[in-house]
């Protein structure tokens, strides 16, 4: 199994939650917004239905798992203070 990565969501640029998502969910990782504008779920249009469901923004932990949009390995990861600079050049 690889050692996990010190690169954290929640210390990403990217990354947003709102404070009342973050007290009523205690930090679940759904509740972290993944805010790069690479991925954007776009809307999509029902040809059976007639409707169209809404544009909108995926999670943190889907970002993570897919290899083309962040990666375990965190290719995007921008660290949101100046304390991050020392994670960001070490990766």
């Amino acid at each position: 199994m690889s050692e996990p990565s010190e690169l954290l969501c929640k210390d990403c640029v990217y990354s947003r939650v709102n404070l009342i998502d973050r007290i009523v969910t205690f930090n679940n990782p759904r509740s972290f917004n993944y805010k790069c504008s690479q991925y954007v779920i776009e809307a999509e249009y029902d040809p059976v239905l007639g409707e169209t469901t809404p544009a909108s923004i995926g999670y943190c932990t889907s970002a993570r798992h897919s290899e083309k949009i962040c990666g375990p390995d965190a290719t995007k990861w921008i660290p949101k203070s100046k304390y991050g600079l020392f994670k960001l050049l070490k990766k």
